[in-house]
């Protein structure tokens, strides 16, 4: 995403997180919701936010603790990236939602995963 100038657009968060994605499998049998953190479950998410503030994950009561995910403080950045692996060759479609400003900007992108090359 760039500004009008071509300079790169800061992205803000949005639901507690600098992007979402969905991967959609053409024939309706996969549908992951991904984060750029990872999509673990809240609770696992909070205790990782509690270990990097306190360096013991104790949960020292610090402020981490009443942290939603995602809120920590990172530097500003254009750049996301999902951990995901196609889990078989197909037909997906991968959604996009970033917020480089004011409002939600939602991109679509189909890619095709072929078979992997036999050694």
């Amino acid at each position: 995403m760039s500004e009008p100038d071509g300079s790169p657009s800061v992205l803000e968060p949005y639901m507690g997180m600098l992007s979402h994605a969905a991967v959609l499998r053409d024939d309706g049998s996969l549908f992951v919701h991904l984060h750029p953190a990872g999509s673990i479950n809240l609770t696992a998410q909070r205790r990782f936010t509690e270990v990097e503030a306190d360096g013991t994950g104790a949960g020292a009561g610090g402020a981490a603790e009443h942290q939603e995910p995602g809120h920590t403080a990172t530097p500003p950045t254009n750049t996301v990236t999902f951990p995901f692996v196609f889990p078989e060759p197909g037909a997906y479609r991968i959604v996009v939602q970033v917020k480089p400003g004011a409002e939600v900007e939602t991109a679509a992108f189909d890619v095709d995963i072929g078979e992997e090359p036999s050694s």
